[in-house]
């Protein structure tokens, strides 16, 4: 038994066997796909040269497999520090838009704060009962849910004030709308410095009333990217239909130009009407974008 274990590691360490194995990343059989990443991670530091070679190929395919398969080597990034919430009395970035949508006398408020943080809703039922989602500093998903907002205000005050949440409308990050009314105008800014100016709010895009409320990006679950042999971090997910040119709903997206990408905030920075998109679409790597014909 000891002798089939040493030749089956001989076998894995092998160049010619790492390079075959390189190769059949890009295979047309997802199941080989899958089999060949298996073996070069059991293959570990002996495929680490081959990997980095491969990370750079121009198939999407080997490229973004390489490059998950790389990041499983090295082991987990140090996480990034998290973003403080604004302090009392914070006027927030320049560049921070929301848009509110209602139906049938629910409302959704979605803020895209301007400095690049993740985008934050706070969904307001007609009955009164509200939820408040967020990204955490780890980077997953959070909700916090109460019967009113005075309710939310209590149970969850921390939050509240770090989000700019009152029972009058929400002030965050330079974003800000109030829960009646629907001009900005209407609600009294938190300790505005004098003379100060903002930006008319951003209209909202036509027929954007009829869309039903939520975000139009999410980030990869991790069941998902298990799935789709993923790597940590890539992966956005479109939650509707046409939420950009040539895109279906539940599409995933992986490359941005050429880049993975896996935060729906980034992806809205970074696209451009000339980008190309890698998307997984029923099992199938489909290239969308390029040239404005394309779309």
């Amino acid at each position: 038994m000891l002798d089939l274990a040493l030749a089956a590691l001989l076998v894995l360490q092998d160049p010619a066997r790492i390079d075959e194995l390189v190769k059949k990343l890009g295979a047309a059989d997802f199941a080989e796909r899958e089999k060949a990443a298996e073996e070069l991670r059991k293959a570990g530091k002996d495929a680490e040269g081959a990997l980095r070679k491969a990370a750079e190929s121009e198939d999407p395919e080997v490229r973004t497999r390489a490059r998950g398969l790389l990041e499983e080597l090295e082991g987990p990034k140090p996480k990034r520090a998290p973003r403080p919430g604004p302090p009392p009395g914070f006027q927030g970035f320049r560049g921070s838009s929301v848009q509110v949508q209602t139906v049938n006398g629910d409302s959704t408020y979605v803020i895209t704060p301007g400095d690049g943080a993740p985008t934050l809703t706070f969904r307001k039922k007609g009955e009164g009962a509200v939820k408040l989602e967020f990204v955490d500093a780890k980077g997953k998903p959070v909700q916090a849910e109460a019967d009113s907002v005075p309710a939310f205000l209590k149970d969850h005050k921390e939050l509240a004030e770090r989000f700019g949440i009152t029972e009058e409308g929400i002030d965050y990050a330079g974003a800000r709308v109030p829960f009646k009314g629907g001009l900005f105008e209407r609600m009294p800014p938190r300790n505005p410095p004098p003379f100060e100016r903002r930006p008319p709010p951003r209209p909202m895009p036509p027929g954007n009333e009829e869309r039903p409320p939520g975000p139009d990006f999410e980030p990869a679950s991790e069941a998902l990217r298990a799935q789709l042999g993923l790597a940590e971090g890539n992966g956005v997910t479109a939650m509707r239909e046409g939420a950009l040119p040539g895109l279906k709903r539940f599409d995933v997206i992986v490359e941005l130009d050429g880049k993975p990408v896996g935060d729906p905030g980034e992806l809205r920075r970074r696209h451009t009407p000339t980008s190309v998109l890698t998307v997984i679409r029923k099992g199938e790597r489909v290239t969308l974008g390029g040239e404005r014909k394309d779309f």
